[in-house]
């Protein structure tokens, strides 16, 4: 709704913009009716995603998404799944909210890489079960 209203919002705008200064004939009138709707909708359109992204982080919903926009280093995290004896898949999203920033390779065969700087703390954000 709120992607809609925006686009109607521009929409008024343009026309008011087209009434006041009105382009050289019909091709320069198409030509800025086009790039107000391609930039303002671009503008716009990631504004209001980004609030919503924000809004939702800030009531407890969502919170991985908020950060992946930003591609920080830190707030990391993946999903795994398993598939019980019962046929039903557990799925766990896991967390991780520092990640180390300097790595060395391990002299055991696994893990290849091991953190040297602060040890690697991940902690299961959300789970959840889809039965057979």
């Amino acid at each position: 709704m709120c992607h809609v209203a925006a686009m109607a919002g521009i929409s008024w705008g343009l026309h008011a913009l087209l009434a006041l200064v009105p382009p050289v004939g019909e091709a320069g009138s198409a030509l800025v009716w086009r790039l107000g709707l391609l930039t303002g909708g671009a503008v716009l359109g990631t504004f209001i995603f980004g609030a919503y992204l924000a809004l939702m982080s800030r009531l407890g919903f969502l919170a991985t998404n908020g950060f992946s926009a930003l591609a920080l280093q830190d707030f990391k995290g993946f999903l795994r799944f398993r598939i019980g004896a019962d046929g039903a898949l557990q799925a766990y999203f896991v967390a991780i909210d520092q990640v180390p920033k300097v790595w060395a390779m391990n002299e055991k065969p696994q893990p290849v890489w091991v953190p040297t700087d602060r040890p690697l703390a991940s902690r299961v954000h959300d789970q959840f079960v889809i039965r057979k």
